[in-house]
Formats: C-alpha cells, structure tokens, sequence
C-alpha cells in the first residue's frame, strides 16, 4: 500500500470481532465510541495488529480500517 499524501482524508470501519462497531471519519468514530481521535487512529495501525497477533488476542479484539475516502468516492 502507498504512504498516504499529505492533507488526504481517511474514513475509518471499527470492528469488535465481526461486528462493525461504527464508521466514519476519526472524530465521529471518537465520539460514538467515547474514546480519543488518536485512539481511533492507533486501532487502525500495523503496530497495533503486531501487538494483537503478538499477545493471541485477535479474537474479539478493536480493530480498525483506514480506508482513503477518494477510494470510496471512486467505489460509487
């Protein structure tokens, strides 16, 4: 994947398991969930994934997808 330009906007998918928690820019997935826009942005990280993988716990676990919004512009 291509290191993302600067001043590109990202949409976010947060998933507990399965089931997607919410969707939408950083802020408003921050604001569902009670949590910090930062918090949001480290769930959609490799190091985050890393992590899961590392401790066996990917199961169940927050994640989060960062998905370029031109992409889903293009999609429609």
């Amino acid at each position: 994947m291509a290191r993302p330009k600067k001043g590109q906007l990202f949409e976010y998918v947060v998933y507990k398991g399965d089931d997607i928690i919410c969707h939408g820019t950083a802020e408003e997935c921050a604001e569902k969930m009670g949590v910090t826009v930062l918090t949001v942005q480290r769930l959609a990280t490799t190091a985050y994934m890393n992590l899961l993988i590392k401790r066996k716990k990917c199961e169940g676990s927050l994640i989060a997808v960062k998905i370029p919004v031109d992409e889903l512009e293009m999609s429609e």
